[in-house]
């Protein structure tokens, strides 16, 4: 989804609007003569060659050159091509707003242009000669085409941004890879935690009963028990389901007191072997 929606394919698709904006955008033609106008030309007022018969004409003919009308609907859309080409390069949500908005203004500008070369071809046939608008025909091209499928698209894009495709973000949460509980043994008579494969408890010296249970510890996701939704260190609720997550417990402590009994290595601060019960000494 980065891939679609990121900033590289906002700047990507702004390039293609602007070429297309160079791009001849449509075709006049009355009977054999016709001409070709880009939105640039006609946001200009430049200069657009005549053809005659499918044949441009000589360019020392009076009549080789047409001048484009400078539209203001053509100026606009310039304009906001240019706005939107460079808030591409911005990141954020409110960059993305705008870029929305720019490329709306984009599309309704381009509608605009179409209307008015509409209205200047019936109002110039109607003044001329009311026959000739039956043989004025237009043709829109590849500037016009790509534009409204480009700028469309770029409205689309940025408006998938802001929508949630995953469960865990609409929770706020974003989800991380799935992290092995660790096991602890927790002495039923006094409640302290002590390692897996303990046998006694290192604080009381008691023989563990229940076998050993996944216990969260310090630093590390904690995962519901709900949902299997993995939520960030210090979460009392899941963000998935609501439901309560285990308290955190501190992290094991290294093993440094070794028993004289049984050799066995077991946590800092322990005061009996938790393999074997034996009372430790200092």
């Amino acid at each position: 989804m980065e891939a679609i929606t990121g900033k590289h394919a906002r700047f990507t698709l702004m390039v293609i609007a602007v070429i297309a904006f160079f791009l001849p955008f449509i075709r006049i033609s009355c009977m054999d003569v016709n001409f070709t106008a880009s939105g640039y030309e006609m946001a200009v007022g430049a200069d657009v060659p005549v053809e005659f018969k499918g044949t441009e004409m000589p360019t020392d003919d009076p009549d080789a050159d047409s001048k484009a009308g400078r539209e203001v609907s053509a100026i606009l859309w310039g304009i906001v091509l240019l706005l939107g080409l460079f808030v591409s390069f911005i990141r954020g949500n409110g960059a993305r707003v705008t870029q929305i908005i720019l490329s709306l203004l984009g599309v309704i500008f381009i509608f605009l242009l179409q209307a008015s070369i509409k209205a200047q071809l019936t109002e110039s046939a109607m003044q001329d000669e009311p026959n000739i608008a039956l043989y004025l025909d237009k043709e829109y091209l590849a500037g016009f085409w790509i534009s409204i499928i480009v700028l469309p698209v770029s409205i689309l894009q940025n408006i998938l941004k802001f929508i949630p495709f995953d469960q865990s973000q609409r929770g706020g949460v974003r989800q991380v890879a799935p992290v092995r509980q660790p096991l602890a043994r927790i002495c039923s008579y006094c409640g302290a935690h002590g390692p897996e494969h303990s046998n006694f408890c290192t604080e009381c010296g008691a023989q563990y009963v229940n076998p050993p249970v996944a216990v969260p510890m310090m630093n590390q996701p904690v995962q519901c028990s709900g949902c299997g939704a993995q939520a960030p260190p210090g979460s009392m609720f899941c963000a998935g389901c609501g439901a309560p997550l285990p308290p955190l417990q501190p992290v094991m402590r290294p093993r440094d007191r070794q028993c004289a009994m049984c050799d066995y290595m077991n946590p800092s601060g322990s005061k009996y072997c938790g393999n074997c019960g034996t009372l430790l000494q200092g």
